[in-house]
């Protein structure tokens, strides 16, 4: 029988799936980011039931957003803010599998001790989702500050392709000091802030104070619920996989299904405040709260603003938990596999 991995590797396994199905699917993440704050809307002309035209915002599905996002900023505008994305997946990941793990791993051994021996210890559905969300409470405390910074890069403005065109025409043939060019009478803004990492934390203080970097803490607190949502109807559906296994192991396969089907549940559920906790940290919104901004996000469009880019989420959310639960058992098989060939 395999020995369990310490808190510690299970963490680092954790850490390492999660950072990896983060860089695979970013580009999705860049495009769902834009989508729910409304930066890739365009304005349409449709007919009504009444046969009269109106105006209308729609947003493109997530893969069409990439595209978009290429077409006005070009591909490197994908990976804007990657490291201090993946800086954040890397350490909310740890904490949480670290936390996790050390809150089951605890949680275990006093129902083994409760337990007659031959009876196999089974943790109940209750009892994953609370030790998953004390796991993500206190890993978000310690993170949101790199979460926020990663928001606003992804959210930062971007010169048009048309300006950059312009601007670099005038350099050419000499024209310092030129004004900033202009289309359709507005004038452009010139991008020329330090939105590095460091330069966008800076400016939060500045902005905000030190308690700007834990902008969205309230409703990260709450979304608490979705990955204790989401890896409690994973082990759930793990342990009858593996009960029904006779290798009692999950294949590849199985883990990426399993781990979609938990996410897209949990997102589902908890959207509205994803939703919110994202517009909460983009530059400086009007409302303060999560309560009052989707408040006013219902009386100016309704309940259904409430999910305003949740298909952009849901696909987004869905590939990405998938590959983390794949890569995560592969991490953890190659640690477990390296201990066993030490101690042979």
């Amino acid at each position: 029988m395999d020995q369990p991995l310490t808190p510690f590797g299970d963490a680092v396994a954790g850490a390492l799936g999660a950072a990896t199905a983060a860089i695979i699917t970013y580009p999705l993440d860049m495009s769902k980011t834009r989508i729910q704050a409304g930066l890739l809307e365009k304005e349409v002309t449709v007919r009504g039931q009444d046969g009269k035209p109106r105006k209308v915002k729609i947003s493109p599905n997530i893969f069409k957003g990439v595209l978009e996002v290429v077409k006005r900023d070009g591909i490197p505008a994908l990976y804007s803010g990657v490291v201090a994305s993946t800086m954040n997946t890397l350490s909310l990941q740890f904490s949480y599998f670290f936390f996790y793990s050390s809150i089951r791993t605890f949680w275990l051994e006093r129902l083994t001790k409760k337990t007659p021996p031959g009876v196999r210890v089974v943790i109940g559905t209750a009892s994953e989702l609370i030790i998953g969300a004390l796991a993500a409470a206190v890993a978000q405390v310690f993170t949101i500050p790199v979460s926020v910074i990663a928001t606003r890069q992804q959210l930062r403005p971007r010169k048009t392709r048309e300006v950059e065109k312009a601007a670099q025409a005038s350099a050419a043939v000499g024209a310092p000091g030129q004004a900033p060019v202009k289309r359709g009478g507005v004038k452009e803004e010139e991008d020329d802030e330090d939105y590095s990492f460091l330069g966008v934390g800076k400016k939060i203080i500045k902005q905000d104070g030190p308690t700007g970097l834990w902008r969205g803490l309230k409703p990260s607190l709450l979304l608490v619920v979705n990955p204790s949502l989401t890896y409690g109807v994973f082990e759930r559906i793990k342990s009858l996989i593996l009960t029904a296994t006779p290798d009692g192991k999950m294949t590849p396969w199985q883990s990426f299904f399993v781990g979609a089907l938990s996410k897209s549940l949990a997102t589902i559920v908890t959207f509205p405040y994803i939703l919110a906790k994202l517009i909460l940290q983009s530059e400086r919104p009007p409302e303060k709260g999560a309560i009052g901004l989707l408040a006013r996000i219902a009386r100016e469009k309704g309940i259904k603003g409430w999910y305003q880019g949740m298909e952009a989420q849901l696909i987004k959310a869905v590939i990405t938990q998938a590959f983390l639960f794949t890569a995560r058992d592969y991490f953890t098989d190659t640690a477990k596999l390296m201990m066993n060939k030490r101690k042979a």
